[in-house]
């Protein structure tokens, strides 16, 4: 499982043998790369703000295409 850092505290350490039991729980570890960047598709944005209809929005990290 690739991490963004190392554990550096004891709550991270945790975390992470939690984190390993889950994935080894359902067979997709330690052979199995995942990814999850938290960033949303043009059209994922879309639904999400017809579904919330939000008052106000405001775009953060974004870039316009």
């Amino acid at each position: 499982m690739a991490m963004v850092c190392e554990p550096f505290d004891i709550e991270m350490e945790l975390d992470l043998k939690k984190a390993e039991n889950w994935l080894a729980h359902f067979g997709l570890y330690p052979d199995t790369q995942i990814h999850a960047s938290g960033h949303l598709s043009y059209d994922e944005i879309k639904d999400v703000v017809e579904t919330v209809q939000p008052k106000v929005l405001i775009p953060v990290h974004t870039h316009q295409t």
